[in-house]
């Protein structure tokens, strides 16, 4: 059950990449619903299987690279859909989609045995010290896709070519403050 549903949510971000992609070369906003949706779907799916997974294993599912780069994966669409909802950048998925797909992906490829932890690591504090620090991991890699975007508009705007992407971006100023804050 678990495969499926880890198959399954790699599925819908692989989905929602194309689509995110797509969104970058086509005319309007269009598509931007479609993409949370099929987003949020995936990541309904992803918390599932890591649900599903803690239960089986009795503890936070990060032992092995499977689980660790899965784990950061839905990290980063936690940070992405906050992000997302707070200052309503449409493309941003287009910036950050693919490196939850391409962590999808690699995390596929690793052994899907769950190991037991360590009894140093096993305490309450372990879920708590590791939820966090993934999730500021997952903050960096989102700022990561937010810098690329930052290079990208920062390049139009000094050669002075607003057309095409120059106007799907947000201007520097929101970048910079998201950035920041």
């Amino acid at each position: 059950m678990v495969i499926i549903l880890f198959e399954l949510a790699l599925t819908f971000y692989f989905t929602a990449t194309i689509i995110s992609i797509f969104e970058i070369f086509k005319k309007g906003d269009g598509t931007s619903r479609l993409l949370l949706i099929i987003t949020g779907i995936g990541f309904v799916i992803h918390t599932l299987s890591i649900v599903f997974r803690y239960f089986e294993a009795g503890h936070l599912p990060i032992a092995g690279m499977h689980q660790a780069s899965s784990f950061f994966a839905w990290c980063i669409v936690i940070v992405f859909f906050f992000l997302e909802y707070r200052y309503k950048i449409h493309i941003l998925g287009s910036f950050i989609l693919p490196i939850v797909f391409l962590l999808m992906l690699s995390s596929s490829i690793f052994p899907r045995e769950i190991r037991p932890l360590s009894p140093v690591l096993q305490s309450y504090w372990f879920g708590v010290h590791i939820s966090l620090a993934f999730l500021g991991n997952a903050a960096f890699a989102v700022a990561f896709g937010i810098g690329i975007m930052y290079l990208l508009q920062e390049h139009y705007v000094k050669s002075k070519h607003l057309g095409g992407l120059f106007h799907k971006l947000p201007s520097l100023q929101v970048l910079d403050e998201i950035i920041i804050n």
